[in-house]
């Protein structure tokens, strides 16, 4: 979470309760930049016209998905901890954003115990131990090869299905175990994988769905169809209201 403040500020917040958290300004400042520069935060910083005093908005909504994780990666490793702990750190991004945000999670887990938690399976291959999940249980523990060896694991499957889009990645996210550290970008599960997840309502939107003005009207007309007579009363009250004023 980023709050409508400076980078800088931003990136402070990361010392409260340490050590460093009443230290002076510009030792606050030598540390942030070396958390920005281990995250590869800095490569975006830099080009701003404001550098670290950058206003990043409510949430941080004038940076892009991938710089709103370096820097909440810069902001996490800023007090040096000893564990990082990385829940679905991916997850809400773009393919191209993730890939840069990897190549940070890499350098900032040297050093470091590093537990990451999630459904896109990116930093699989580089664990020491890979942990899989289904219905609160581990079903498969071992390393990227030991779990590829099992012709009918469940890891083996995540794997096979990574050649779906992006899209249907994100479909299957509530439905897929999950896996403690992960890699790859895409899934492309079989039918009987597929049997489990509810497509029909989506193929019945997109069936229903127009590009058109006219299209989208009819579209939340009919989703918005028992509130009909609301809308009934509220458009003879306005016309009515008309009415009167003039």
């Amino acid at each position: 979470m980023l709050f409508n403040d400076t980078i800088q500020r931003n990136l402070e917040y990361g010392l409260v309760g340490t050590e460093w958290e009443y230290e002076p300004a510009d030792v606050k400042k030598r540390l942030v930049r070396q958390a920005c520069k281990e995250a590869f935060a800095d490569e975006f910083i830099d080009r701003l016209p404001h550098g670290y005093s950058t206003i990043v908005g409510d949430a941080g909504i004038k940076l892009s998905g991938g710089q709103r994780q370096r820097l909440s990666i810069a902001r996490s490793i800023i007090k040096k901890p000893s564990i990082l702990i990385l829940d679905e750190a991916t997850s809400a991004i773009d393919v191209r954003s993730e890939r840069i945000v990897q190549k940070a999670l890499d350098a900032v887990s040297k050093g470091r115990t590093t537990i990451t938690i999630a459904h896109r399976l990116s930093t699989i291959m580089k664990a020491d131990k890979i942990i899989v999940l289904q219905k609160g249980k581990a079903v498969e523990q071992g390393t990227h090869q030991e779990l590829l060896a099992k012709e009918k694991g469940v890891y083996k499957a995540l794997v096979d299905t990574q050649q779906l889009t992006v899209t249907s990645n994100q479909l299957l996210k509530s439905q897929l175990p999950e896996v403690v550290a992960s890699k790859e970008e895409k899934f492309s599960p079989t039918e009987e994988q597929f049997s489990s997840i509810d497509l029909v309502r989506g193929a019945d939107l997109d069936a229903r769905t127009s590009p058109s003005a006219v299209g989208s009207f009819r579209l939340f007309l009919w989703e918005q169809r028992h509130q009909l007579r609301w809308y009934m009363v509220m458009t003879i009250g306005s016309l009515g209201a008309g009415g009167d004023s003039s």
